[in-house]
């Protein structure tokens, strides 16, 4: 697991490297990035994968006594993360709590985006489920999903300029 430094602390996060499309997975709250090990495992032949493992819970190491953790300044910290892996053209993937944190961070920074994916929580579940499904079934779901995403976003262009307006202005 790497190691970046942050305003607030240091945040340890997954990185697959590669040259692929940039999916960024987000979490919950009490979880860490290993919630991601099986979609990370699926998509890092194709995508570069991340996951950093916030101050959601389930994080190692303590942030700054005086770090604000609401969760619009942990939107703005993984907003941080992505400026400083200087990344763009990201997809972003977020579940339960991290769901939140990624609409936060369109509304902060819509233009680092191209795509978003939000997967039912129960996705990524291991519970028995009533249908028999495995989690197995759940993760080539999600799977699709950012396939499906990355297929449509590469046969039309961006959203419109309007469309990020609407969402930065909805954000304050």
């Amino acid at each position: 697991m790497r190691e970046i430094e942050q305003a607030t602390g240091s945040i340890e996060y997954e990185d697959t490297g590669g040259n692929g499309p940039v999916v960024v997975l987000l979490y919950g709250f009490l979880m860490d990035a290993s919630l991601w090990d099986g979609e990370i495992s699926d998509h890092s032949v194709d995508h570069r994968c991340l996951a950093p493992t916030l101050p959601l819970g389930a994080h190692r190491h303590p942030m700054r006594a005086e770090a604000d953790l609401s969760l619009r300044e942990i939107a703005r910290l993984a907003a941080e993360f992505l400026d400083r892996l200087d990344l763009g053209n990201v997809t972003l993937v977020g579940n339960d709590t991290g769901g939140a944190l990624l609409q936060l961070l369109i509304c902060q920074d819509a233009a680092r985006m191209i795509a978003s994916c939000l997967p039912p929580a129960k996705r990524l579940t291991t519970t028995p489920r009533p249908d028999g499904k495995s989690a197995g079934a759940h993760r080539e779901a999600l799977s699709g999903d950012v396939r499906s995403v990355h297929a449509a976003n590469a046969a039309e262009a961006a959203p419109p300029p309007a469309d990020r307006v609407w969402m930065a202005d909805h954000a304050r």
